[in-house]
């Protein structure tokens, strides 16, 4: 698992927001992992950030970004933003 060097924790656990959560998969360039939600939420103001694209944004083979059924994502004031390669 990547970690943040300015933190020391998985990058998935840091974001800029105190009540942010962001997930981000393939950090190689040809990456081709996938990722599979369940529950989400986060505090007033917070948002949710799912990427499969990599820390840069570059990756284009990104895979699937799924949820589990019955399992919800909520940002009741803030923004859920989802991006696959």
């Amino acid at each position: 698992m990547r970690t943040d060097s300015r933190k020391g924790v998985p990058d998935f656990l840091w974001d800029s927001g105190a009540n942010a959560v962001k997930i981000t998969v393939n950090d190689n360039a040809a990456g081709t992992g996938a990722a599979q939600l369940d529950d989400i939420t986060v505090a007033a103001g917070g948002s949710i950030t799912v990427s499969t694209r990599g820390v840069a944004g570059s990756t284009a083979t990104g895979g699937n970004i799924t949820q589990t059924t019955g399992k919800v994502l909520t940002a009741a004031t803030g923004t859920v933003t989802l991006a696959t390669g």
